[in-house]
């Protein structure tokens, strides 16, 4: 009697990856140290976190093209960036399987 292995199709598989290389890699977490280091505040938020800025134009261009980036190649993290007052949040989350990986490059 042949045994039947349930296998998940690829349309059900967790897709957690980043398109840059190693070095691609390095350099995007400098990039994320770097702005990060400018936040007045991080919360924990489930699934992610949350971070506040002290508002500006120049920095919110900053955080908006670094955040398009990085979903350019983690396409698994799902950003909010909103502007309040005198203050820019943005928010990162990712889905259970990705939880990992959002520690990982926004230290958690």
């Amino acid at each position: 009697m042949a045994t039947l292995m349930k296998m998940a199709t690829p349309s059900k598989l967790p897709l957690i990856a980043c398109s840059l290389n190693a070095d691609g890699q390095q350099a995007r977490l400098i990039e994320w140290a770097e702005l990060l280091g400018k936040a007045m505040a991080s919360e924990p938020r489930r699934g992610g976190v949350q971070y506040s800025f002290a508002a500006s134009d120049q920095l919110e261009k900053q955080i908006r093209d670094l955040a398009a980036a990085e979903q350019s190649c983690c396409s698994f993290l799902e950003f909010d960036i909103s502007h309040i007052g005198d203050q820019i949040e943005m928010t990162v989350t990712a889905p259970p399987h990705g939880l990992e990986a959002l520690h990982f490059i926004f230290s958690t």
